[in-house]
């Protein structure tokens, strides 16, 4: 009777496109729990629909696919029907979760999503947090605030110097975060500093989150930013490649293009980013800027070229690569919009797509990228090889289980519609 309530919206779709007689429904039930369930997309479903098609679809596929989601929540309650079939790669902990809590109510909370994954026994989840410091910093309060720290920069003169502060800072917001249960930071950011604050720009706003116009100093100082958070068991992230310097717009809100020359991004902007080839543990974020000399018709998030090409193939980076949030209106309003770019993400040979929302996007994603795999449409190559990466990293970055293991809590944010000013201020990965 379970399987009937949980297949019947989808199967009610199904009976209207093919005009399936009611009494044959129940015959269908049983194939249809054994085998994906293939909807063809010219059913405009519902989303009660779309989450029932994606619940009844068999564990191992949905595994597979929801394993490259990094999702945000507001009530810790609505992931346990993807949490407790082992299905995500990640959760996104930010603002609107720490809003009016202490450290021990979101640690808790943390340790409940973390337990009901890991009655799966699959790979550990990956627990994310945007927090850079300075104008950033989702998680804080409760996590104690810390200045820019290109502020404290400011007053150091060698390398010593900077070493030592940027590597205080860092093993302090670690420690801090990690302390909550995150093991995943999308900082530092290591777009060098542009001239002057880009016109229209509502939330990148490089001239405050930028360390330096010196690619050698970012590189020098991203280096010491992620061993001290590698050392405190929180994997760092370098953000925004190709680097946002140059970009003409605020992909948060529209479209933006990269306007340097390969060969220019090359001599300058690209240094910091390739502290990552070497021995110290490092993700990178992709941009959803378009680098029109690579590839004029892609975002860099959703870019063959850019992430298989550039990244993997010329720059031997084996390391994860990670999509900026796709709520941002450069993807969510492309056609297609977010479940397009993620089939196209995934074949580009990104590890890890973010959805900050959550929520519904996370069930029209999956839905999308369940019919695309059914279809062949994914490069089974592709998720072959991030599957590795993705396990080794998750392993090294595992933290200790609690002494205890905790059932997961509501969460005490309020469950509510999110406004279109919320969603665009508050939980995006920047």
């Amino acid at each position: 009777m379970r399987t009937k309530r949980c297949l019947a919206p989808a199967l009610s779709a199904l009976n209207r496109l093919c005009g399936t007689a009611a009494a044959t429904l129940p015959l269908l039930i049983g194939v249809m729990s054994a085998a994906v369930l293939h909807i063809p997309s010219a059913i405009a479903l519902s989303i009660d629909e779309k989450k029932a098609a994606v619940l009844a679809t068999p564990s191992d596929v949905l595994q597979t696919l929801g394993s490259h989601l990094i999702v945000g929540y507001h009530v810790a309650s609505e992931l346990t029907p993807l949490l407790s079939r082992g299905v995500l790669g990640g959760v996104f902990v930010t603002a609107r979760n720490a809003k009016s809590r202490t450290e021990a109510q979101l640690s808790r909370e943390i340790s409940g999503l973390r337990a009901l994954a890991a009655e799966k026994g699959l790979r550990p989840l990956w627990i994310a947090a945007d927090q850079e410091g300075g104008p950033v910093a989702r998680l804080t309060p409760p996590l104690a605030r810390q200045p820019p720290l290109k502020r404290l920069l400011r007053k150091t003169m060698t390398h010593q110097e900077r070493d030592t502060t940027i590597s205080a800072y860092a093993t302090r917001q670690a420690s801090n975060l990690a302390r909550i249960g995150v093991n995943l930071n999308f900082a530092p950011v290591v777009d060098l500093k542009r001239l002057g604050r880009l016109h229209g720009d509502r939330h990148t706003n490089l001239h405050l989150r930028a360390l330096f116009d010196d690619a050698g100093l970012v590189a020098e100082a991203a280096k010491s930013y992620c061993r001290a958070t590698a050392a405190e068991g929180v994997l760092c992230t370098l953000k925004h490649f190709p680097g946002l310097r140059t970009v003409n717009a605020d992909t948060h809100i529209s479209k933006g293009r990269v306007l340097a020359t390969q060969r220019a991004l090359e001599a300058r902007d690209w240094a910091p980013f390739w502290i990552a080839n070497g021995k110290i543990p490092a993700a990178i974020m992709v941009s959803h800027a378009h680098f029109d000399e690579v590839d004029a018709l892609n975002p860099a998030s959703t870019s063959k070229t850019v992430i298989s090409g550039l990244l993997r193939r010329e720059w031997g980076y084996s390391g994860l690569v990670i999509t900026d949030d796709f709520y941002m209106a450069s993807i969510r309003k492309r056609p297609g919009g977010m479940s397009r770019a993620a089939i196209h993400a995934l074949n580009a040979g990104a590890d890890l797509i973010v959805i900050t929302t959550g929520g519904n996007d996370t069930y029209h994603v999956l839905f999308e990228l369940i019919q695309a795999f059914k279809d062949g449409r994914l490069d089974q190559a592709k998720l072959a090889a991030s599957r590795l990466r993705l396990n080794h990293y998750a392993n090294q970055f595992a933290p200790p289980p609690p002494a205890t293991m905790v059932a997961p809590l509501p969460s005490a944010s309020p469950r509510r519609t999110v406004s279109k000013t919320d969603r665009s201020l508050v939980g995006k990965a920047d």
